[in-house]
C-alpha cells in the first residue's frame, strides 16, 4: 500500500475532479508544453522503476496531475531508500485509521484532508494551517500551477469554447437567507460541480468553485480520534480559529486579519457568517436589479457588510461587483457596506485605515497598535501574504 501524504495530498485535494479526468498524452506535453517540459517529467517505459515510483508513473498525465515533483508518499519501511525524481517516501505508520484514507485504486491511497491537516502541522506556520483549513471549508480551491494541469485546463476551456464541454453554475452561497446551511446541492438534486471563475478577459483562472471539501466538525472530530498521530494537537488549535464558507483567498485573509486573537496578530472583532444571503426589500430589489445578493463577510447583528474585490473572485450574477448597485440597495435596507480590495489588505498602511472604518462601523474601539501587537501582526500578514509558490509553475 503507498499513501499519499502531507503537501501532494494538499494538491490532490485541490485539483479539480475534472481536470484528473482530461486526456493528456506524453505527446501532447512534448508538442504544448516543449522539450524542457518534457524533460523534467519522468514518464518514459525505458527504464524499469518499481515500487512507490511505478505506483505514480503511470498516472501522472491522469489523475495526479496537480501533483508537484518529487510526490510526498508513505510507503512501507523497506522502501525508505531516498528520494527519487518521482517520489519523496516517508515510513508508512501503522496507527493511520483506515477511515482517514482514500483510495484511487491498484493499490495507491490519498490522506483525507483532515489527516493531510495533521501530516503539515509540523511544517507549517499556525497561520498558514489555519488558511488553509478556511479554504478547505470553503467554497473555493487554488488549482496547483503544475504544467500538466495548466496543459489539461488549457484543453478543456477549449472545449467549452467550440460548446463542447458546459459549465454548470457553481456553489456560491453557503448560508441562506435563514443563517443555515445552504446544502451541496442545486435546484435539479445534483451537487454542484468545481467551476472555474474568470478573469476580466473571460480566461480561466487557477482559483475554481467547490463545495467544501471538509468542515470544523470534521477536522476536530478527527483530531480527537488519531491520538497516536503526532500533529493533532496543532491542529486542535488551529481548527478553532478556521472559518466556514468563504469564498475566496481574498475573503480568508481578510477574516483571518479581523478576527485572530492578537497573539496570532488579529485585531479579535467578532466572527461574521460568511457568503450568506440577504434577501432585498421591494425597493432595494428594484436598485439592484435582483432580489437578493450574497455578501462575503456579514455581522447580522450589526447590519455590517464587507465585500472583498479580488478580481477573479466572483463569477455569477448574484456576487459582488463595482459597477452594480448592490450596494446601495444593501445601505437602502439598512446595512453598513465596506468594499475592500487586494492592495488595502496587502498593504499595512492601508490596512491600519480599513481596521479603523470597520472598528468604527461595528462600534468597538480599535486594538491599541503597541509594538508587541505589531510585532504579531505583521508576522500574521507575512505568513498570509508571502508567495509560497502557488503562482509558480511546477512540473
Amino acid at each position: 500500500m503507498y499513501v499519499i501524504v502531507g503537501r501532494s495530498a494538499w494538491e490532490w485535494w485541490r485539483t479539480p475532479p475534472v481536470l484528473r479526468e482530461v486526456e493528456v498524452s506524453a505527446e501532447e506535453v512534448l508538442q504544448r508544453l516543449g522539450a524542457n517540459v518534457a524533460k523534467k517529467l519522468p514518464l518514459a517505459r525505458s527504464r524499469r522503476i518499481g515500487g512507490a515510483a511505478a505506483a505514480v508513473r503511470e498516472r501522472l498525465l491522469s489523475d495526479l496531475k496537480g501533483l508537484s515533483l518529487p510526490i510526498d508518499m508513505a510507503v512501507p519501511g523497506g522502501e525508505c531508500n531516498g528520494k527519487t525524481r518521482l517520489v519523496r517516501p516517508h515510513r508508512l505508520s501503522t496507527s493511520i485509521p483506515p477511515s482517514c484514507l482514500v483510495n484511487l485504486g491498484n493499490g495507491l491511497y490519498v490522506s483525507s484532508p483532515e489527516l493531510t491537516f495533521m501530516q503539515l502541522a509540523s511544517s507549517v506556520e499556525l497561520p498558514r494551517l489555519i488558511e488553509m483549513m478556511t479554504e478547505a471549508c470553503g467554497l473555493y480551491a487554488v488549482v496547483p500551477k503544475t504544467a500538466r494541469v495548466a496543459l489539461a485546463s488549457s484543453k478543456l476551456e477549449s472545449l467549452a469554447r467550440l460548446g463542447e464541454y458546459s459549465v454548470r453554475g457553481g456553489m456560491n452561497m453557503f448560508l441562506d437567507e435563514r443563517g443555515l446551511p445552504a446544502g451541496r446541492c442545486d435546484s435539479t438534486g445534483l451537487e454542484y460541480p468545481w467551476v472555474p471563475c474568470v478573469n476580466r478577459r473571460g480566461l480561466w483562472t487557477s482559483l475554481w468553485k467547490r463545495p467544501p471539501i471538509t468542515s470544523v466538525e470534521d477536522i476536530r472530530r478527527v483530531a480527537d480520534d488519531c491520538k497516536g498521530i503526532g500533529g493533532r494537537r496543532i491542529v486542535l488549535r488551529a481548527v478553532s480559529h478556521a472559518h466556514e464558507g468563504s469564498g475566496s483567498p481574498l475573503e480568508t485573509r481578510v477574516v483571518l486579519m479581523l478576527c485572530l486573537p492578537p497573539l496570532l496578530g488579529g485585531e479579535h472583532f467578532p466572527r461574521p457568517q460568511m457568503n450568506r444571503k440577504i434577501v432585498f426589500s421591494e425597493r432595494a430589489a428594484v436598485v439592484a436589479g435582483m432580489p437578493y445578493c450574497i455578501a462575503d463577510l456579514l455581522w447580522e447583528s450589526e447590519h455590517m457588510v464587507i465585500e472583498a474585490l479580488g478580481e477573479d473572485y466572483h463569477v455569477d450574477d448574484y456576487g459582488f461587483a463595482e459597477s452594480t448597485g448592490r450596494g446601495a440597495a444593501l445601505e437602502a435596507d439598512g446595512y453598513s457596506v465596506l468594499e475592500m480590495t487586494y492592495s488595502q489588505v496587502a498593504h499595512l498602511e492601508q490596512w491600519d485605515t480599513m481596521v479603523g472604518l470597520v472598528a468604527t462601523k461595528l462600534s468597538r474601539p480599535a486594538r491599541g497598535r503597541t509594538t508587541s501587537f505589531l510585532q504579531h501582526r505583521n508576522e500574521l500578514h507575512r505568513a498570509l501574504f508571502t508567495d509560497r509558490g502557488d503562482g509558480q509553475m511546477a512540473f
